[in-house]
């Protein structure tokens, strides 16, 4: 069955988290992290920068159930791929912080591989601060769209990267075998086709595939590991 582009335009609930140094420790520690302020409860924990993926889980969930998401088949709702993350950090998330998220439909629209969803989630302070905005993508692969392309908003321009192709370093991060199932637990994200092989190999794939996040995640703590001291403190 094919993806409603009706749906754009179409509002998730808002989800509410109280932020807490155990689920911040716990989120770094998945990612090997060793560095102070990710665990210094003497102070106030920080939030690893790919934190905000955790608090927007529950909203990416309660997507699914928005008027118009029932015309795909659950095989079909199960083949979606996290294909495209942008996001932007407007604020630190620190332990103690009450938080707010919630979702836009933002497009939809057909690509070669399947329909593509954007997705844009916001997280705000209980002051009112944006802390977060995300861009996520998902490519439902074989799926068709009906109802044509459609979209209500986009997502700022990439940076230009020319300036980074000049660095030229690249940086070797090891990836053990239970990293998916360690991610799933600390970050509080639990889909299956990372995790349970069989639902995997049901969705197309040849095994489970580590979380997009938790792959982005891994990238960014070595970025700032190895090349900005400013950005680390």
């Amino acid at each position: 069955m094919p993806l409603n582009s009706a749906m754009v335009g179409r509002r998730s609930r808002r989800f509410r988290h109280a932020v807490d140094a155990r689920w911040l420790m716990a989120y770094a520690a998945a990612l090997g992290e060793t560095a102070a302020h990710y665990f210094d409860t003497d102070a106030t924990v920080i939030g690893h920068p790919l934190f905000p993926v955790c608090l927007e889980w529950p909203v990416v969930l309660d997507a699914r159930h928005l008027e118009g998401a029932q015309t795909l088949t659950p095989a079909e709702s199960g083949s979606g791929v996290h294909a495209t993350h942008d996001l932007i950090i407007h604020a630190p998330i620190a332990a103690g912080d009450e938080v707010f998220t919630t979702s836009l439909v933002a497009g939809i629209e057909q690509r070669k591989p399947g329909a593509y969803q954007l997705t844009k989630l916001e997280t705000v302070r209980a002051d009112g601060v944006v802390v977060a905005t995300t861009w996520q993508g998902s490519l439902f692969r074989g799926v068709t769209v009906v109802g044509g392309d459609r979209s209500v908003e986009s997502p700022p321009a990439l940076p230009n990267r020319d300036a980074a192709k000049a660095l030229k370093r690249a940086f070797a991060v090891p990836v053990a075998a239970g990293a998916a199932h360690v991610y799933t637990e600390c970050a509080r994200i639990w889909n299956p086709i990372h995790t349970d092989r069989a639902v995997a190999r049901a969705a197309g794939l040849p095994d489970i595939i580590l979380h997009g996040t938790a792959t982005l995640a891994l990238a960014v703590s070595a970025i700032v590991s190895n090349c900005s001291t400013t950005i680390a403190s």
